[in-house]
């Protein structure tokens, strides 16, 4: 059972005393109606590497994502159907897997072979080259997350690109998200030496690009024995 804010000041009060407290809802009010900080790493694939083979599941199958499909996200995306077409109105591709079972959508993963501008989320405009796809949305149910459904939704959209002569991924990811970073290095991705900042202060709104050399996120890729 999760626990409640009320619960968790409580907690905190107690545990830490009323400097703590106050201080800690200070923070959390600025973060959320003052000054807010996001940033984002870039991230790229060679689409030629081998991908490699997984175990296939009777409990789900892979196809295209069309703008009929929406109705199976009422189980699991039932948030994203409005996005959803919005994405299709702009003539994006989507793949996704559904349950064998129900034929609910459990997976989806969305590209962009043309400049992207994210109108729901981060409001900029990415670009990308004519021998690259942007890899920009994805999602897996909570059921399915310790699966390997992901792996297998993006190997059946690489070996479409790829079809379609797209030679390069490119994909951001918040620098936060330490699992999809350990996740997609371990698919073969790499940084491009690139990250970019969002600032909001309250409702102004700017962003700053960060170039780097060599690898920031070394610690997420699993060593070589």
């Amino acid at each position: 059972m999760a626990i409640s804010p009320i619960t968790k000041l409580k907690e905190l009060f107690h545990e830490k005393g009323l400097v703590e407290l106050i201080t800690f809802i200070i923070k959390k009010l600025t973060k959320k109606f003052i000054y807010k900080r996001q940033s984002i790493v870039f991230l790229k694939r060679d689409l030629s590497l081998t991908i490699r083979k997984y175990r296939m599941s009777k409990r789900w199958h892979e196809r295209e994502f069309t703008r009929d499909d929406i109705p199976l996200c009422n189980e699991y995306f039932q948030r994203f159907k409005s996005d959803y077409n919005d994405l299709f109105d702009l003539d994006l591709k989507a793949f996704a897997a559904f349950e064998t079972e129900t034929e609910n959508v459990i997976a989806i993963v969305w590209y962009s072979d043309k400049d992207f501008y994210d109108q729901h989320y981060l409001r900029e405009t990415f670009t990308v080259s004519e021998n690259q796809v942007f890899q920009f949305a994805g999602e897996v149910s909570e059921p399915y997350r310790n699966t390997q459904i992901s792996a297998t939704v993006v190997k059946l959209a690489w070996e479409y690109w790829n079809s379609k002569g797209k030679r390069e991924l490119v994909a951001i990811v918040d620098t936060t998200n330490s699992p999809s970073i350990r996740y997609m290095f371990h698919l073969g991705w790499e940084e491009m030496g690139k990250k970019q900042h969002f600032h909001q202060l309250f409702k102004y709104r700017w962003q700053r690009m960060e170039h780097y050399k060599g690898d920031n996120f070394s610690q997420f890729k699993k060593r070589k024995k």
